[in-house]
């Protein structure tokens, strides 16, 4: 187990498994948001003992934590079940807890942060942030965020189908080709699915083939089943027919 000093032990108070820190919970979504904002994952390993239960009184309920942590990717691994996340713990060479590693954004392991007081803790995060500093983001890292941000600003959200094959930048990069400034104009969401009849994404929202994008009314309680515009995006299709098809999407949301 690694100490934390006991001087520092109740500077805080009493907060959650994790502190104070809005750690992800969910995986998929925390890997998602690295890979498309290129920014490290901060993996909190956690036993829910009482070492980790100081750390999270102390260190990850600190201003300076919680500022520099927010930084990257932070997510919370809850281990308190006897062989949860093996996997995880493995891949990362976690051996006590807690303990809190960095990934890099496409989760090939990097360095542990060595666990201490606060400010020594938000002094490591700090350079973690400077070497992985993130990008701006074309994508929108998850479809409940856009539909939420397309509410608030009145605009229409993209979904863009594909086969998951090509790096997301590069279908970024794709898609400003065809349509040049007239991405501005919705909140992109990028989804990888298959061209199989069963699968979920496919039977959810009614693509024939991939690559497809769909514009949808975030307002529409039925968005899935009732696109604004749902039509094939292909390689070789000349920017302007792209931007027709848009467009004529685009003209049925109303503000």
């Amino acid at each position: 187990m690694k100490l934390i000093p006991i001087m520092a032990a109740w500077a805080f108070l009493q907060a959650g498994p994790g502190g104070k820190v809005e750690w992800f919970r969910d995986m998929a979504l925390a890997r998602k948001k690295a890979e498309l904002q290129q920014k490290a994952l901060l993996f909190y390993f956690h036993d829910g003992g009482p070492i980790c239960k100081g750390y999270d009184d102390t260190v990850f309920s600190s201003d300076d934590v919680i500022r520099e942590a927010h930084k990257s990717v932070p997510v919370f691994v809850d281990c308190s079940k006897e062989g949860a996340h093996e996997d995880l713990r493995t891949k990362y060479s976690v051996s006590a807890m807690p303990t809190l590693t960095v990934a890099k954004p496409d989760g090939a392991p990097y360095k542990e942060i060595e666990l201490g007081d606060p400010a020594r803790v938000a002094a490591q995060l700090r350079k973690i942030a400077e070497q992985f500093p993130g990008v701006p983001s074309f994508w929108t890292f998850s479809l409940e965020e856009a539909v939420e941000s397309g509410k608030e600003r009145k605009m229409p959200v993209a979904i863009y189908f594909h086969d998951g094959k090509t790096d997301v930048r590069q279908l970024a990069e794709n898609i400003r080709k065809k349509l040049k400034s007239r991405v501005d104009k919705c909140l992109w969401v990028e989804m990888a699915a298959t061209e199989e009849d069963s699968n979920p994404v496919k039977v959810k929202y009614g693509f024939r083939t991939l690559p497809t994008l769909g514009i949808y009314d975030p307002r529409d309680k039925d968005m899935a089943t009732e696109p604004l515009g749902l039509f094939a995006i292909f390689e070789h299709d000349q920017p302007a027919t792209v931007q027709k098809y848009f467009d004529k999407a685009l003209k049925k949301f109303k503000r």
